[in-house]
């Protein structure tokens, strides 16, 4: 941050700018085109596996955004592999069990 949501094709960072709502429109825009331009064409290929992970949600706000939340995608695991992982640490098993 700051982030500022100019679109839907583009953003502008901006020094004067750090609102929830900007922040949730560039955090939905950034999600939609890694998802679309990266993510989507390794999960049709079927050759990667793929963990996206966060340290820490956003900070600035914390009365509307709690800042120790955070998320993980898993994409090519199986499910019965991904329900074992409960902490970041656990995140190695599940790599190491895959090859």
């Amino acid at each position: 941050p700051p982030l500022y949501y100019i679109g839907s094709k583009s953003y502008q960072p901006s020094p004067y700018q750090d609102k929830v709502s900007n922040y949730l429109d560039f955090w939905q825009f950034t999600n939609e085109h890694v998802y679309t331009h990266l993510i989507l064409p390794l999960i049709q290929s079927q050759k990667f596996k793929i963990i996206l992970t966060g340290d820490h949600g956003y900070r600035f706000y914390p009365a509307q955004i709690n800042p120790y939340l955070t998320m993980t995608a898993y994409y090519g695991f199986p499910k019965d592999q991904i329900d074992q992982v409960k902490t970041v640490q656990d995140l190695g098993s599940l790599i190491y069990a895959s090859y």
